[in-house]
């Protein structure tokens, strides 16, 4: 009975995030923002060729060639990314939706640990972790997070991690411990999020050191402890490494991954009121960090924090020592999350290196999810307790009251004064705006009710509802009190969080249609390696929208040196923005490949050109009196087979970026590949007939290193 009731608690854990997401579920409404053309779109590349037989390592199609298997948007080495495409192999089809159910159930994920992990803990019962744990899916960090499947990915392995804290402090429980931290550890830094790996190793540390406490082990301990966790992760490191250092080095020449700027790293604002609104109203906080999970945990957590500094009930030594390890990680987070605005920050960021190309800090605030989860399930436990003492003490319940009516006033207050985050301006009003136009009165006013007033009427609700469970219900016996307070619970939070968590981001339908549609990848990739390349502006990979190669990208990533010499003629929309002559305007063309001319490989005597307009200019005088054929004997993703005659000794170049895991033979023989204008692929031959074959080695690192340095 027991082994039924956990399976069935498993079961809704897992699917609740598919309910309560229901618009986006079923595909009444789509998911917006990046989802598609920064993470969708490469998934797409990806399983498209690798259905037809090739695995493509490098993507020719984007910004004039970019890495696929070291771009973390792909997420390459994600192995649920596999069992995903083996899956939508069986129907033969992947579209928009299938990976929107990938990402929700990366939701399901954290679910199921996180109950494990909090059951595990031992500080409650089984029912509250079951509550509070499924208020996570409500959170509106969460939520915001749906729209990143990478960072979903990422985030939802924390609590196997957290759990794998847990048994390694536990005699015969080594074997479950090593497996859990290391194929957790191993899916959290392979799921292509890079800045959450530091986040997760910050709270990773304080929880071990709150586990090492709450086990009361000796400080002669520590070193055998600390081995524990560290020898399988270290393993899934070093498993991980050779992609990650692929990542690392592709970011160091990524446009604005290499700035160490304080002030792009702190563009994105998440100060005080930030954080006020993150506990009572929503709409006044910054969406990239705001955690807020419902009026009733708030109040839980809130009123469990006021009581325990009154000191108003007796807690046990480990659940103090809980609750003081949790405030720390409160105030750790949250000072980091409002960056420069504290000492803390601005002195971590001045010490370590790495973060200096980190931005978006609010977005630590994923890290709040199974702090104030354990907090809320120490909350839910003390609120019940006082449903024991059907005498509560009109003082309490008065304090109560008090405390529910400040936060009223307050959330009054910020409604009256308009306090409204510039997100909800810039990306959120225009979606329930869109959204309120498909139903009548009362939906209509019910969906724009997210400016403030549900979060007004729930906290309304909720004072009605805490008199009546305290003060009105003497007749209930606990049991039913209980209960009561559970589906309330639920119910308040659902009724509060749902439209916005569902469409806070999005979309009436997909801006990429037909993505269910089996797609002829190989052929049309040798159809469009043959067509001009696009120049328009760009908001991502934007392949499967054009069905064209696209030579801009979009504003803060591809190829640095790529972007410099590009944006230099043309803007970020792809209009000219030099005044160059008919002539140089048609040169530029052909150099980009603009073109019906079409032309990515180009002949020279040097490769010492500062620009392009010159370089075509000599290149085709040069071709006209050397260069007798040129033949494209194969393209792949990953390789160009290019033969061709010269009477005299130069250079070729290929106009497609270069990397460090590119290498080139000539006649069967390795050589050195150098960059034309510091970015493209150029090698140099001998007057005769020439066969060059340039293929992208993705795990040569040996050759690598030469390669690389030697075309400085």
């Amino acid at each position: 009975m027991i082994f039924k009731r956990s399976i069935f608690i498993n079961i809704i854990l897992i699917i609740w995030p598919f309910i309560f997401y229901l618009p986006l579920t079923s595909g009444f409404i789509a998911m917006g923002n990046d989802f598609d053309l920064i993470y969708y779109s490469y998934k797409k590349y990806i399983f498209e060729f690798w259905q037809e037989g090739q695995i493509p390592f490098w993507s020719p199609s984007e910004g004039a060639g970019f890495t696929l298997i070291y771009n973390p948007f792909a997420q390459f080495f994600y192995l649920p990314s596999w069992i995903l495409f083996l899956i939508c192999d069986l129907k033969n089809t992947f579209s928009l939706n299938d990976y929107l159910i990938f990402t929700l159930f990366g939701v399901s994920i954290y679910s199921f640990g996180q109950y494990q992990w909090l059951k595990n803990l031992k500080i409650s019962s089984n029912q509250i972790n079951f509550i509070i744990t499924l208020l996570v899916p409500m959170g509106l960090i969460v939520s915001n997070f749906l729209r990143l499947p990478n960072a979903i990915h990422t985030f939802c392995w924390i609590p196997y991690l957290l759990l794998g804290i847990n048994y390694s402090f536990k005699e015969g429980k080594l074997l479950k411990s090593f497996l859990l931290l290391s194929f957790s550890s191993l899916f959290i830094l392979t799921a292509g999020y890079p800045y959450f790996i530091i986040y997760i190793l910050i709270l990773s540390l304080i929880y071990f050191f709150l586990i090492f406490s709450l086990n009361e082990k000796k400080i002669y301990n520590l070193p055998s402890c600390i081995f524990k966790c560290f020898l399988p992760t270290s393993i899934s490191l070093l498993i991980s490494s050779p992609w990650l250092y692929g990542v690392f080095k592709t970011l160091s020449f990524t446009q604005d991954r290499n700035l160490k700027s304080l002030e792009y790293a702190t563009s994105h604002k998440f100060d005080y009121l930030d954080i006020v609104g993150s506990w009572i109203y929503p709409i006044t906080s910054n969406t990239e960090g705001r955690y807020y999970f419902g009026i009733f945990f708030t109040f839980l957590i809130l009123n469990y924090l006021l009581f325990f500094f009154l000191k108003k009930f007796a807690l046990k030594k480990n659940e103090i020592k809980v609750t003081v390890y949790l405030l720390i990680s409160f105030f750790i987070i949250s000072f980091l999350s409002i960056s420069d605005q504290t000492l803390l920050f601005k002195f971590i960021w001045n010490k370590i290196d790495f973060i200096q190309n980190m931005r978006t800090w609010p977005r630590i605030n994923i890290l709040l999810v199974p702090v104030l989860s354990l907090l809320g399930v120490l909350a839910l436990k003390n609120f019940i307790s006082s449903f024991k003492n059907t005498n509560l003490k009109n003082n309490n319940l008065n304090l109560i009251n008090a405390f529910l009516i400040i936060i009223l006033l307050c959330q009054i207050i910020l409604f009256s004064i308009e306090s409204i985050d510039s997100y909800w301006f810039s990306w959120h009003e225009k979606r329930f705006l869109f959204a309120k136009k498909y139903f009548d009165f009362p939906l209509d006013t019910f969906v724009m009710m997210v400016d403030g007033r549900i979060n007004i009427i729930s906290t309304i609700l909720l004072i009605i509802f805490i008199n009546y469970i305290f003060k009105f219900s003497k007749n209930l016996n606990f049991q039913k009190k209980k209960l009561y307070l559970f589906i309330s619970i639920i119910l308040l939070t659902s009724f509060e969080q749902f439209t916005n968590a569902n469409l806070q981001w999005g979309l009436d339908k997909w801006k990429t249609p037909n993505t269910e549609s089996k797609y002829s990848a190989l052929k049309n990739l040798n159809d469009n390696f043959n067509k001009p390349r696009i120049k328009t502006i760009v908001h991502g990979n934007n392949y499967f929208r054009d069905d064209a190669f696209t030579i801009n990208n979009f504003g803060n990533w591809g190829n640095e040196n790529h972007n410099i010499l590009f944006w230099k003629y043309y803007d970020k929309h792809g209009t000219l923005n030099s005044y160059l002559n008919y002539r140089d305007t048609k040169n530029l063309e052909m150099f980009f490949g603009l073109n019906d001319d079409n032309k990515k490989i180009f002949f020279s005597d040097n490769i010492l050109y500062k620009n392009p307009i010159s370089f075509v200019e000599d290149s085709l005088n040069f071709e006209k009196q050397h260069i007798t054929r040129v033949n494209i004997l194969n393209f792949t993703n990953n390789s160009i087979t290019i033969q061709f005659i010269s009477n005299i000794d130069g250079w070729l170049s290929y106009i497609d970026n270069f990397d460090p895991f590119w290498t080139a033979k000539l006649n069967d023989r390795n050589i050195k590949l150098y960059k034309l204008m510091n970015t493209y692929k150029s090698i140099e031959f001998n007057s005769r007939e020439n066969i060059i074959i340039f293929k992208y080695e993705q795990f040569n690192f040996k050759k690598k290193y030469f390669n690389f340095y030697s075309s400085l």
